[in-house]
């Protein structure tokens, strides 16, 4: 497995949302390369995605880091260290996955949002109005 960062690269703009940009020797603390492509084609469907897919995916790989981080605790130190880190990721996942909706919903179009508008109910008023056509 490898470790390349590059913010030119989608994986490398993963990285730089979830500040996982420096190549560390401690097992764990990092995502491979491997991981984060898997995450992108996984999330957005693809390598290359849009600006929505990136974060969907930044989120995830977040997520990810963090459920690493707490498998390969540390001990003293490096184990408040680590667990300090994980929360980090899963509150920075949580910031990327609303950026991720509001970026989704700006290029739809959508002037509203409705994510919490009800299910359509038909009118009272149309119901049965054609059911007895007669010429």
């Amino acid at each position: 497995m490898t470790f390349t960062y590059n913010p030119a690269t989608h994986a490398g703009k993963v990285r730089l949302l979830i500040g996982d940009t420096v190549d560390t020797a401690v097992p764990g603390a990092r995502l491979e390369d491997e991981e984060i492509t898997t995450i992108l084609e996984l999330e957005a469907g693809t390598q290359t995605p849009g600006r929505a897919g990136l974060y969907r995916a930044a989120a995830a790989a977040a997520d990810f880091l963090a459920n690493k981080l707490t498998q390969h605790p540390s001990v003293g130190a490096d184990k408040v260290t680590a667990l300090s880190r994980s929360q980090e990721l899963r509150a920075a996942a949580n910031r990327l996955r609303t950026q991720a909706n509001s970026v989704a919903s700006a290029s739809s179009g959508a002037l509203v949002d409705t994510s919490r508008a009800p299910a359509f109910v038909e009118s009272p008023f149309r119901k049965g109005m054609h059911d007895n056509l007669r010429g």
